[in-house]
């Protein structure tokens, strides 16, 4: 193993984890240090007791990159002391159950670039119990990232995680085992990711469903398009598939298995806030089973800083507390964990059940703190159940919710458009210019600033800090708020827009679609139409 790729460790780092581009600055060489780099700094010593060997656990999605990595980081690892668990191709939640279920595991690594193109790969990386690394334990293993020695690997022991995980997100989602009500037919995308890799593991106990799965086999080519469930064209294709096949519901994993987007029988994508309304329907429901109305003071949800209004609105509509909390699961793992424990419970008298992001990340205190698609998918489908009890659709209650919420959606400038050519540093000048036109246009619209969170960690501390923008404003029967942001993975500056209908509004009979059209359509021109992806 050649030793010529440590400077570029420094491209790679993220906001929450390390992604780049294979091989030019992720690669065999680049793994290895990383795994060497774990061991030194944030995993060595975490065995259970002091005497016994640490245990890692590794897994990896489809990439084509994926699998000789995940060979090159388990020699760092095992190199330096870690007994190596292989979990071998499967979901980013699967490997987080693969840590958290088990004692004896200090951590592990998960080789997936997400959403990001087919040529980039990278390392999603927990500690014991699933817990994201911080922000100073991705910088110390960055800079301990540049030694490396050349090892004979030992073999990764395999760790078999399929049916327990099943029954623990069967058990976590509260969906029923058995239902006399019929087949009830899903179509399941995984977009050649892994999703339907963990999904089936479940299906195999939930007789009821008839599950039809597209794009199943993981490639690490994604022939079709890349998986992300926030991506139109990807969801289109899934809409497609309920439609021609009369499903009754559609799931779309990401291409590491952790975010899931729906599908409704009539051909409506539910937004990741209409998901997260749903679960918190689920989890906060209005009656107890004898049909005595339920209050939830002591409980409360986190929407992160871009989510629909209609999130934190139905919350407070059960009686429970609305936390909004920054963007990006680095950021919302470790506050979910205090807000979690049984101390932050006595002294508040409240506890966290659940957190969402916009992008369509789902995270649950039982699960570790992590985010499961699976999980959240199967509770679309236990809320689509209970609602077939009364007659009724996913489709009733969410034309019900676009009645009032009105929203684009999240929209990407490119500060490389049109010049591909130009610098870093040029394109973050760009990119500052663009969020201090909307900050001029938002006041001269008389727009307040938010500028601070309900939860965050610390460091970095409740500030909404610039560049990222949100901006709330007020017009004649009606109300909304906009936000800019730098991509925490990509070099792009992300909006997203809501226009809300007041009671007043609503009676009046304001178009809430033309409204929105409108705003937009201003804040494309503020921000620059030659940026606009």
């Amino acid at each position: 193993m050649a030793i010529h790729n440590a400077g570029n460790i420094d491209k790679i780092k993220k906001r929450d984890d390390f992604r780049g581009k294979f091989p030019d600055h992720l690669n065999e060489d680049v793994a290895y240090h990383l795994g060497w780099a774990l061991m030194e700094t944030v995993l060595g010593g975490a065995g259970a007791s002091g005497s016994e060997k640490v245990e890692v656990a590794v897994g990896w999605d489809a990439r084509l990159s994926s699998p000789s990595l995940a060979r090159a980081l388990m020699l760092g690892l095992s190199d330096h002391g870690a007994t190596v668990r292989s979990v071998g191709q499967c979901s980013s939640e699967m490997l987080y159950f693969a840590v958290g279920s088990r004692e004896r595991m200090a951590g592990g690594v998960m080789i997936t670039a997400s959403h990001n193109p087919k040529d980039e790969n990278g390392f999603k990386i927990v500690k014991r119990g699933a817990e994201s690394i911080s922000g100073a334990e991705l910088n110390a293993i960055a800079e301990k990232t540049g030694e490396l020695l050349e090892r004979d690997v030992q073999p990764a022991c395999s760790l078999p995680v399929g049916e327990a995980y099943a029954d623990r997100v069967i058990d976590e989602s509260g969906i029923r085992r058995q239902w006399d009500g019929g087949r009830l037919r899903v179509v399941v995308d995984s977009g050649n990711g892994v999703g339907a890799l963990a999904f089936r593991e479940v299906a195999r106990k939930l007789p009821y469903l008839e599950v039809l799965y597209f794009d199943a086999r993981p490639n690490g080519e994604f022939p079709i398009c890349l998986p992300n469930p926030v991506k139109p064209d990807y969801m289109g294709m899934v809409r497609e598939h309920v439609l021609d096949n009369g499903a009754d519901v559609g799931l779309a994993f990401d291409g590491d298995g952790d975010r899931v987007g729906a599908v409704d029988s009539h051909g409506q994508i539910i937004t990741p806030s209409e998901v997260m309304a749903i679960i918190v329907d689920r989890l906060l429901p209005d009656e107890d089973d004898a049909g005595n109305p339920l209050r939830h003071g002591d409980k409360e949800i986190m929407y992160n800083l871009t989510c629909s209004r209609l999130v934190p609105d139905l919350v407070r509509s059960k009686g429970a507390t609305p936390l909004m909390t920054p963007v990006g699961h680095g950021q919302i793992k470790p506050i979910l964990r205090i807000h979690s424990t049984e101390e932050y419970r006595k002294e508040n008298r409240q506890t966290c059940v659940f957190a969402g992001e916009h992008s369509g990340h789902y995270f649950f205190p039982r699960f570790y703190f992590a985010d499961s698609g699976t999980t959240a998918g199967l509770m679309i489908i236990e809320h689509l159940l209970a609602l077939r009890g009364r007659n009724l659709d996913l489709y009733d209650g969410i034309c019900e919710w676009r009645k009032k919420y009105f929203a684009v959606p999240e929209t990407n400038f490119d500060m490389r458009l049109p010049d591909r050519t130009i610098s870093k540093a040029k394109q973050d000048e760009l990119l500052e210019g663009c969020v201090k036109a909307v900050q001029q246009h938002g006041k001269e619209r008389g727009g307040k600033p938010v500028t601070s969170y309900d939860a965050a960690p610390n460091p970095p501390g409740t500030e909404v800090k610039w560049p990222s923008l949100k901006l709330e404003f007020k017009g004649d029967g009606y109300y909304g708020w906009l936000c800019v942001r730098p991509s925490g993975n990509e070099p792009l500056l992300r909006l997203n827009l809501e226009i809300i209908l007041s009671d007043e509004g609503m009676e009046a009979g304001k178009d809430g679609s033309r409204l929105l059209e409108k705003e937009f359509a201003k804040l494309v021109e503020v921000i620059g139409p030659q940026y606009l992806e």
